[in-house]
């Protein structure tokens, strides 16, 4: 692993504090849920304790939901998860099995770059049962009182430790952003986001979802931007 970095101390601690290895053995008994895995964080006064929270994960969850994937084909993922019921909430959902595909075919950063800016757009469009405009940044989304009521505050603080302040793992800026490098960060974290997402269309239990408009430079086309 190369010694240079252009991460926060913080954050590259906290990226590197999981194992690189898939250490989970199959059991009958565990059943993943979002309350089990609540239940590894360590969220004190002041807020979420990320390092302890993701060395627990680490223990207790991310190689079970690594392991559950990787025993997916591709074909298998898309056919139990490709319906309503999981992905009904979701806009453009055929970008959630390409996440897939690249993580089955070892493209972390390509799959991490999907998903990121894929949950960013649906999350965002998820306020909007509640309020009328939605923040500009991703933390604000994840951090805000309406996502908290539509999805439940163990969910929602999930989100905020993968996808929330800069202090967090912070996944999206900390690719966006081009901080980090090869090896830097584990597939688990995508994972885990990514069953995060599995599980939200079983909470909107058919809601229908708005969604924002794209911006469009259709009134453009005919006007002249530089001088003749």
């Amino acid at each position: 692993m190369t010694n240079t970095t252009y991460l926060s101390s913080g954050v590259r601690e906290l990226l590197l504090s999981v194992s690189s290895v898939t250490n989970y053995k199959e059991n009958d008994q565990d059943q993943l849920s979002i309350e089990k895995i609540r239940q590894c964080l360590s969220v004190e006064e002041m807020g979420i304790n990320y390092l302890e929270s993701v060395r627990r994960l680490d223990v207790k969850i991310l190689s079970e939901i690594e392991f559950m994937f990787n025993k997916m084909t591709i074909e298998q993922f898309q056919s139990y998860y490709d319906n309503d019921y999981y992905c009904g909430w979701l806009k453009n959902r055929k970008d959630l099995f390409r996440t897939f595909s690249f993580l089955k075919n070892n493209e972390i950063h390509l799959a991490t770059f999907l998903l990121t800016c894929f949950t960013e757009r649906n999350l965002g469009n998820l306020l909007l049962l509640q309020t009328n405009t939605v923040p500009n940044l991703l933390r604000q989304i994840v951090e805000s009182s309406s996502l908290c009521t539509i999805l439940g505050s163990d969910l929602t603080l999930l989100l905020q430790l993968l996808i929330g302040s800069p202090k967090s793992i912070n996944l999206r800026n900390v690719y966006w952003h081009g901080f980090v490098q090869y090896n830097e960060v584990s597939p688990k974290f995508i994972y885990l986001l990514l069953y995060l997402i599995l599980q939200i269309g079983p909470i909107l239990n058919g809601k229908i979802i708005p969604e924002r408009q794209f911006i469009s430079f259709d009134r453009f086309i005919n006007h002249s931007f530089l001088p003749t």
